[in-house]
């Protein structure tokens, strides 16, 4: 049965080895929904300038219909000037085509102002495009290696569990209960190294009392961090 050292110096790498797996893992889908709202975010953006685009031309074509009605509507108050016999009459009709004129004046600055905000956002299409494809890509290729990764990953994770019941039970029984609560409350991180007489664990440094017990291949904790201690391999 191999002493306190190696066996617990084992149990460690182990438990911290199946600890690293476990966080590789449960990163996996964190990383693919990242990549996945990163593709989403792509397409939202470019749906949002096409949109954009899309309502621009609409707002043109509306307003160009509105302007061709507002320049008949002119061209028809004028030519009804001519037989208006009021004068009274005559002033309101040349004030509404005033009116109009100015409504006219507004809607060609709105139409050029839409015209000009269409050409602006086209513009943006072609990098909106690519920047969607890229991160298509980085869709396809992370999901691509996602598999092989998670079953490398569960494969060393499984040979891991089986290697710690196979060398779990050189713990003493004498110290079992302590080993057990110990990994039970500080998991991966309840084993440290001890060189020079200091805990890996907390840095504190050790009494010669206790090296002794190491290297007499004692069950030790670390009375200041509570830690199973082993001694560095020499």
């Amino acid at each position: 049965m191999a002493g306190p050292a190696s066996l617990f110096r084992e149990i460690h790498r182990l438990r911290s080895f199946a600890h690293t797996l476990k966080e590789q893992l449960d990163r996996l889908p964190r990383q693919l929904k990242a990549h996945h709202a990163r593709r989403d975010a792509a397409q939202a953006a470019l749906n949002a300038s096409l949109n954009r685009i899309k309502h621009l031309k609409v707002e043109v074509a509306t307003k160009e219909k509105l302007l061709k009605s507002k320049g008949e509507m002119v061209l028809r108050y004028e030519t009804q000037l001519a037989s208006i016999q009021s004068l009274k009459e005559y002033e309101a009709k040349r004030l509404e085509i005033a009116f109009a004129k100015t409504e006219i004046g507004k809607l060609e600055d709105e139409i050029l102002q839409a015209m000009t905000d269409g050409e602006e956002e086209t513009t943006k299409i072609p990098d909106l495009e690519q920047a969607l494809a890229a991160t298509k890509a980085d869709v396809t290729k992370f999901e691509a290696e996602i598999t092989p990764r998670r079953e490398l990953w569960q494969s060393e994770m499984a040979n891991t569990l089986v290697r710690l019941k196979e060398i779990e039970p050189g713990v003493p029984k004498l110290n079992r209960a302590a080993y057990d609560r110990t990994v039970a409350s500080m998991g991966h991180d309840g084993f440290a190294c001890v060189r020079q007489r200091t805990c890996g664990g907390c840095q504190a440094e050790l009494p010669q009392q206790v090296q002794n017990e190491l290297e007499d291949e004692l069950f030790v904790m670390c009375r200041f961090c509570g830690r199973i201690l082993y001694l560095a391999d020499k």
